[in-house]
């Protein structure tokens, strides 16, 4: 039913440890790493990254158009955060060029999963976004299993409720933006190619290049509530990230 892909820091050696304890956990044996990070091969990719305040601004204008009160201070991704871009560009490739599955579910090395999730809420996930919802669309284009932040950052349209048996059974429907950063997603093979087609140039962090392109091609996001994913990068005694949100 779905591929699972890693974003990993490879000299992070802690992170490997603890997403693979992690997977296993799930039952999940099967996954692809994605790493790169020393490598510069981007840069060998003209239109992978481009330090262009006119247009960061413009992507970044789907979150501000919701919040008035912050402001855009506009600096180069740093290496890490590019690093994080080209891992997802990477995954996402793999994905639509390899994979046989329809779904794939995409992490990053310090996601964590609630200890009542197990492989099936995955898969019972996925069944539930998939419903029609409209006539002319499923309940899900990309779902948010978790995040490092709580649903309040979002405004949410509507609610479904699912007599299901599980704790996962609520799927919450996104205003753009829909993002709460990029730890653990699950896209459907269609969707990933639409996405992939306008990812690059990446103008700024993975999480907001996402809010921008979700909001363009108009996909349904759609958050699991409760959230069945955490990121450890976000709690105080967790890792510490490189990557600058």
């Amino acid at each position: 039913m779905f591929d699972t892909y890693v974003m990993h820091c490879e000299r992070l050696t802690e992170r490997r440890d603890h997403i693979e304890k992690t997977l296993r956990g799930m039952d999940i044996y099967n996954y692809y790493l994605i790493t790169n990070e020393m490598d510069d091969d981007w840069f060998s990719y003209s239109g992978f990254y481009e330090d262009n305040e006119l247009k960061a601004r413009e992507y970044a204008q789907v979150w501000l158009d919701k919040h008035p009160d912050e402001t855009y201070n506009h600096q180069k991704l740093s290496r890490a955060s590019i690093s994080l871009c080209w891992k997802w560009y990477n995954a996402l490739k793999r994905f639509v060029d390899s994979s046989e599955s329809d779904y794939g579910l995409f992490l990053e090395d310090d996601c964590c999963f609630d200890k009542h999730a197990n492989k099936k809420d995955i898969e019972l996930i996925i069944k539930l976004a998939d419903i029609p919802h409209t006539p002319t669309r499923s309940v899900g284009d990309v779902i948010f299993l978790g995040g490092a932040f709580g649903h309040s950052i979002l405004n949410f349209t509507k609610t479904l409720y699912f007599d299901v048996d599980s704790l996962f059974d609520v799927l919450l429907i996104a205003d753009h933006p829909s993002t709460n950063t990029t730890s653990s997603l699950i896209i459907e093979k269609s969707v990933a190619k639409r996405i992939l087609d306008v990812l690059c140039p990446f103008y700024l962090p993975v999480d907001w290049q996402f809010n921008h392109i979700f909001k363009e091609l108009d996909l349904s996001v759609v958050h699991t509530y409760p959230y069945m994913c955490s990121q450890l990068s976000a709690k105080k005694d967790g890792f510490i990230s490189e990557v600058k949100r």
